[in-house]
């Protein structure tokens, strides 16, 4: 807060510093910025990113060279402080390419887009913790509107270094899911049958994982690897947990 208040000190002209008070989660905060902006594209990044002094110009370039509505870019996980959770995190979080080919939608840590899809899709669903990028982007591909990925725009975000974070990651997304099924069961019920496979709690191969990690990390041992064959597990079995527990709550409270 104090940073961006400082742009606005310098900035006054181009700046605007707002605070979402009334309801407090990022997509209503990302809503207040949608109906205050006033260009005709809007890029979001989060509190905890750092991009390079020409990222607006390069976004800015690449609408103007490609018949474009709805951008994600590539984002490239640092690491500051090397444990194992922050090799995992960065081996496997973050994968916008495939995630716009197949899923159709980027983390809003890296999206920009043109400011007539709201238009045209609606804004940020902020009735919902986690999830809502999902949405947007299903409802923006169902629109038939363009999506695309640039991998020579980057944002670096700071890989999880604890276990207890990715823990903490792991149940913010399951809670999503729930409120996603409970507030649109049609669409996305089938994201919270997912959590009800029974494959999605066993280990993983090993051996695959240590050629996987000793790709990127040369100093990776088979014991790494061992670890990390078991490492989603905890993480998944508590989001399963809080799934659940999500679920039951929404539908109490309806009642």
């Amino acid at each position: 807060m104090n940073l961006a208040r400082n742009y606005v000190n310098d900035y006054s002209n181009l700046v605007t510093c707002l605070v979402e008070e009334s309801i407090r989660n990022s997509y209503a905060a990302r809503n207040r910025g949608i109906s205050e902006a006033v260009g005709t594209l809007i890029s979001f990044v989060d509190a905890n990113v750092m991009v390079g002094r020409d990222f607006l110009s390069l976004i800015a370039k690449y609408f103007e060279g490609n018949s474009v509505d709805y951008l994600g870019n590539r984002i490239e996980l640092t690491i500051k402080k090397d444990t194992l959770s922050a090799r995992y995190n960065k081996m496997t979080d973050f994968k916008v390419e495939s995630d716009i080919r197949y899923n159709h939608y980027t983390p809003t840590c890296c999206l920009t887009v043109r400011s007539s899809v709201f238009d045209k899709v609606g804004i940020f669903d902020q009735r919902i913790e986690s999830g809502g990028d999902w949405d947007f982007g299903q409802r923006t591909f169902q629109t038939k509107l363009k999506q695309n990925y640039s991998g020579d725009i980057v944002v670096y975000h700071p890989a999880r270094s604890s276990y207890l974070s990715l823990i903490n990651k792991g149940r913010r997304i399951a809670r999503g899911v729930a409120q996603l099924s409970y507030y649109k069961p049609q669409e996305y019920n089938h994201l919270f049958k997912r959590y009800f496979v029974i494959r999605r709690y066993f280990p993983g191969n090993p051996f695959d994982l240590f050629h996987q990690y000793k790709s990127t990390y040369d100093d990776t041992t088979y014991l790494e690897a061992f670890i990390y064959a078991f490492f989603h597990i905890p993480i998944r079995l508590i989001a399963f947990f809080a799934l659940v527990k999500e679920k039951f709550r929404l539908t109490v409270s309806k009642k």
